[in-house]
């Protein structure tokens, strides 16, 4: 997003630009004009310098007038830079450039006061004109800039709360996650036969530690999304810390398709779904099926398992995919499909992740 900074720039170079056009087009005019009508062209370049100067001037008192807060102080400043403009320009035109009264007015004489106010009305009303629509580009400019910068701060502020609630998040170890395999240690331990399991439990921590640290990396350098490789990796700790010391045990089936190259996800996703698969599936009768199809433009994911039979909270079970939802949603917006549900017997969670 460009900066409010850049956009007052931008800005400024058009509003300079556009009234370099409008100087431009003035000269060109009035040129135009008086060499038609045979004038001494030179006399009409420096007349309409002051013609430019008078018109800028004016622009200057109408701003005071219709923007300033103190209303008061706005029309007395806007009075008092019209005398002085009727004063400064008759003294230009009739003392200082004599000539150009006989190319412009041939009034023969310098007029009073109240005789020159009436010959330069018709002007005061077109440069008025000219004026008030200058008047009414900045002022629309810096209303415009200043509601942009109203929304650009509110979008930052959006953007401030979504980056700490991914943090939040990233930060965040669904407690089941740790939970069921120390308690399951935690049994071990008090089990008779634990020396003969020591080798397993040691085991099963370090893969614990290895997902602990690799969550927590991520989390301490903002990493949003990480490679498929990384990823892969820690769902292999995961399904092995499952796996160590339990007889019986029906290993999951892991089909990984096509290669694997530079293709991201956001971390912890395999590892969430594989946890929520151990938490409310029947994997001791048949195992769960994992599917990873990567692609150069997107990567498909897709758990299966056999639902338990045994008592569980749907509330537990839809906390854990809110989890993995949002999680998508605020590190890749717009970039990913997630559904998840019940399909017969077997519960299906698929998420797809588009590249680009």
């Amino acid at each position: 997003m460009k900066s409010i900074k850049h956009i007052k720039r931008t800005y400024l170079k058009w509003f300079i630009a556009l009234n370099f056009g409008l100087v431009i087009a003035l000269f060109s005019m009035n040129l135009i004009y008086n060499h038609i009508l045979n004038k001494d062209l030179w006399n009409t370049s420096r007349y309409t310098v002051l013609s430019v100067v008078a018109i800028y001037t004016l622009a200057a008192a109408y701003y005071f007038l219709l923007f300033n807060s103190k209303r008061k102080w706005g029309i007395l400043l806007f009075l008092a830079i019209l005398v002085f403009l009727f004063y400064s320009t008759r003294a230009v035109i009739f003392e200082i450039f004599p000539q150009w009264d006989n190319e412009l007015y041939n009034v023969g004489q310098q007029p009073d006061m109240k005789a020159y106010v009436m010959i330069m009305l018709p002007r005061l009303f077109y440069y008025s004109f000219i004026a008030i629509a200058i008047v009414l580009n900045l002022r629309i400019g810096m209303l415009l800039l200043r509601t942009m910068r109203a929304e650009m701060e509110k979008i930052a502020a959006i953007q401030q709360a979504k980056e700490m609630e991914l943090r939040a998040w990233g930060a965040y170890t669904n407690p089941h996650l740790f939970h069921n395999e120390l308690n399951g240690i935690a049994n071990e331990l008090a089990d008779e036969d634990y020396p003969e399991k020591r080798q397993y439990v040691a085991r099963r921590l370090t893969l614990l530690a290895e997902i602990s640290k690799y969550n927590t990396e991520n989390v301490r350098y903002d990493r949003r999304i990480v490679v498929i490789k990384r990823e892969l990796e820690q769902l292999e700790n995961y399904l092995e810390s499952r796996d160590v010391g339990r007889p019986g045990y029906v290993r999951p089936v892991v089909d990984v398709i096509g290669a694997v190259k530079a293709q991201k996800i956001v971390p912890m996703t395999l590892v969430y779904l594989a946890e929520g698969a151990f938490k409310h599936g029947d994997l001791v009768h048949e195992p769960l099926a994992i599917r990873v199809e990567l692609q150069d433009a997107q990567i498909g994911i897709t758990f299966k398992n056999r639902i338990s039979t045994a008592s569980r909270t749907k509330e537990s079970l839809g906390s854990g995919l809110d989890v993995i939802r949002r999680r998508l949603e605020l590190a890749i917006p717009g970039r990913f499909s997630f559904e998840a549900g019940a399909k017969g017997a077997y519960f299906e969670a698929v998420v797809i992740i588009n590249q680009s």
